[in-house]
């Protein structure tokens, strides 16, 4: 599913990364550590195309990355990438059914309501879709974000550090609901953290090192 090959980025101050070669298939699990410094971060915004490589190449699928451009990377973004952010973000004048439509809207889907309303029913957050996010109790919003990067049924779900702030307990719990979900919806989930906790829970791994600047 997933599919990178001499993979590069380099910043304008000269600052430059090279990535190991990465695959995660549909449905599978890939934990991505590394010190602070090392291109994590980097790395999530190249899988996303956000940012775009010096170098090499990422698949997504049969879609290469780099053959797309403006509002067509940015469909593509929409309706096959869901991204679960280490603190979520919402609109906070909107409803949490409102940001969870969000993702079908930008990725030109159409928003099935009974849909959103049967995930966020499995995640444990059915009773809140009317109630705005900061209403939300850390955890709920934790699960409304894996809700609104699973709304479209993406290829592949990128989480970056999704439990560095989260104490042991909410720790395993989000952990497990990520790579469970990804699984039942036959998705390629890649988490990017330095969170050694992560190491036990998935199988598949890989560790950026830091590199010559």
């Amino acid at each position: 599913m997933l599919q990178t090959k001499n993979l590069q980025f380099a910043y304008n101050n000269d600052l430059s990364f090279s990535f190991p070669d990465l695959g995660c298939g549909a449905g599978e699990s890939l934990l991505i550590t590394g010190r602070s410094g090392c291109g994590k971060t980097t790395l999530l915004h190249l899988l996303a195309g956000i940012l775009h490589p010096s170098a090499g190449e990422i698949s997504i699928g049969d879609t290469l990355l780099s053959s797309l451009g403006g509002a067509a990377a940015d469909r593509f973004r929409g309706a096959c990438i869901g991204l679960v952010y280490q603190r979520p973000h919402f609109i906070a004048s909107l409803t949490v059914l409102d940001n969870l439509r969000l993702p079908a809207y930008l990725g030109h889907k159409p928003a099935s309501e009974k849909a959103i309303g049967e995930l966020a029913a499995h995640l444990g957050i059915g009773h809140t879709l009317r109630q705005l996010p900061d209403r939300l109790s850390v955890g709920e919003q934790q699960r409304a974000s894996i809700a609104r990067a699973l709304v479209n049924r993406p290829a592949l779900i990128l989480a970056d550090e999704p439990t560095s702030a989260l104490d042991d307990e909410n720790c395993a719990s989000v952990i497990e609901l990520l790579t469970r979900q990804a699984a039942e919806h036959d998705a390629a989930l890649v988490i990017v953290t330095h969170d050694g906790r992560l190491k036990s829970a998935v199988k598949n791994q890989v560790e950026l090192s830091l590199q010559g600047r």
